[in-house]
């Protein structure tokens, strides 16, 4: 009753403060506790809330995913069992570490983009023996197999500390799955050029960086800083670009312009290969209409990868990562066609 009607509560136990609950607060514990006690208790529990959650949810044919990993603090809480030390933003005063103590978490969530919402539908603690990336491919693999997911395509959009081989090339191989997830401004690719020679096949191409100008950049390896001369993405003609115009809440109008470049490799590390995991780059490049100006300081790249990713077009792509960050914004997308895609090499550079 308390759920029901005490719309004002901020946490569970924040529901002990509702006029029709008619308990002491350490009942919500109590019954959150006894609720399961083993494991196979925990598994029937979680997928019997599963099992009504997708009785209310709408079925279509791409079902859309969240996922991402966050860290639940508990210092003061020392009779928890297990607990760890995840990342932790803790360096205000000088010399600090950046890890607390608690627990790593992985969220998995439905996304239903109409009604504005994103509902939890699985949660875990990561333990110590794995990281919440490597546990999201994994439990992946098993949801797309489910009889309520096998036969509709799978979205999951990530941020970008999916973007590496122990997720992405597990991932790739799952038939129903398209991953996009944000790659690090800067990062290196390679085109796909798959040929045969005396020793083993090429497989990378040129090397290409993430970035709007090519130029030199500095990077710092121990304690050497080297200058390399990094060639633009951008220099390289897309193999698809489109502009599509857009609202913020206030009415500022933005005109957002797409471009994606297919055939898209990254190195193999940490055991994982990655040269059958091929990808499509897609960037975004947000302007104030009336004035022409960045909105952001820099381009934003994703990384669209599964072998259904050509059923996704550049808008959908792009309304997909927006909503990922922003799952209440409603505001309007027009779709201009390929009216960048007909401007010619001068005007582009010009806009």
């Amino acid at each position: 009753m308390a759920v029901a009607s005490f719309k004002s509560a901020k946490s569970v136990v924040g529901l002990s403060e509702s006029p029709v609950f008619h308990f002491q607060y350490s009942s919500i514990s109590d019954a959150i506790s006894n609720l399961a006690r083993t494991s196979d208790e925990r598994l029937e529990c979680r997928q019997a809330l599963q099992k009504l959650f997708l009785e209310h949810f709408e079925r279509k044919p791409i079902i859309d995913w969240q996922s991402d990993g966050v860290s639940v603090f508990r210092e003061h809480s020392k009779c928890l069992k297990d607990l760890q030390f995840p990342h932790k933003a803790n360096t205000v005063i000088r010399g600090n570490k950046p890890i607390g103590i608690g627990y790593p978490m992985l969220f998995i969530n439905l996304a239903d983009f109409r009604n504005k919402w994103s509902l939890p539908f699985e949660v875990g603690i990561v333990g110590k023996e794995t990281d919440y990336v490597s546990l999201a491919a994994k439990k992946f693999s098993e949801i797309c197999g489910w009889e309520a997911f096998k036969d509709v395509l799978n979205v999951n959009t990530v941020d970008a500390s999916f973007s590496c081989p122990k997720y992405l090339s597990p991932t790739s191989r799952i038939e129903n799955l398209v991953s996009i997830s944000r790659l690090r401004h800067g990062r290196k690719v390679c085109f796909g050029e798959r040929k045969k020679t005396l020793g083993a096949p090429q497989i990378y191409g040129e090397d290409w960086y993430l970035r709007e100008e090519s130029g030199d950049w500095s990077l710092k390896k121990k304690d050497k800083i080297i200058t390399k001369y990094q060639r633009s993405i951008s220099e390289k003609e897309p193999d698809e670009e489109t502009v599509v115009f857009t609202q913020t809440k206030k009415g500022r109008e933005l005109r957002v312009e797409i471009r994606g470049w297919n055939a898209q490799l990254m190195h193999s590390s940490d055991g994982f290969s990655m040269k059958e995991a091929e990808f499509e780059v897609v960037s975004f490049r947000v302007l104030d209409v009336q004035t022409g100006n960045r909105i952001f300081k820099e381009d934003v790249f994703v990384a669209v990868l599964g072998a259904e990713r050509k059923r996704l077009n550049l808008k959908e792509i792009y309304e997909r990562f927006r909503r990922r960050f922003d799952a209440g914004s409603d505001e309007p997308i027009f779709e201009t066609g390929n009216v960048f895609a007909r401007l010619s090499n001068a005007e582009k550079r010009k806009h």
